[in-house]
């Protein structure tokens, strides 16, 4: 469960599974969390507080210029047979407007990048985060506000490696 003033993502999950059946990608993959993203800083820190009964602050990372915390689910999201574990919260970048919502779902592909856009080469996958050091992504656009992720390993696998390596406080 998450806090009732964010809603349900189901509309958005919506879209990403018809996105992701439209290209012949895998309908099976484990969804590892979803992100909701705010208009303010204010508002970041608003939902932060807030999710508190509904999740344990794994993670609060600057990441590009600002803060994102990841917070591991007391209760996973349900999603048709997915059990989704994380929420994402970014807060917004310095300079960028953004609505308030559901804006994307990540799932884990479980193997390399490399090997994931092999096996689908007609998809029009965004490269441009793949060379990322830590947790790197490939992206598909699904409309001008909902996008899909993939990432060789789920977001608190990641995170749990971070903070063991010292690189997340």
């Amino acid at each position: 469960m998450i806090a009732p003033m964010l809603g349900s993502p189901d509309a958005m999950l919506q879209r990403v599974y018809a996105a992701l059946a439209r290209h012949g990608l895998p309908l099976d993959l484990p969804c590892d969390h979803v992100c909701y993203r705010v208009a303010t800083p204010a508002r970041y820190d608003e939902i932060k507080q807030a999710m508190q009964p509904y999740g344990t602050l794994a993670s609060e990372a600057v990441i590009a210029g600002r803060p994102i915390a990841s917070f591991a689910l007391h209760t996973p999201l349900v999603y048709g047979a997915q059990r989704i574990p994380c929420l994402e919260l970014p807060s917004p970048k310095p300079g960028r407007d953004y609505a308030e919502g559901w804006e994307h779902a990540e799932f884990a592909t479980g193997a390399p990048l490399e090997q994931f856009i092999a096996r689908y080469p007609h998809v029009p996958f965004n490269l441009r985060a793949m060379g990322k050091a830590h947790n790197p992504e490939i992206s598909l656009e699904v409309d001008a506000h909902t996008a899909i992720k993939f990432h060789p390993e789920p977001l608190l696998t990641v995170i749990e490696k971070e903070i063991r390596l010292g690189l997340t406080p």
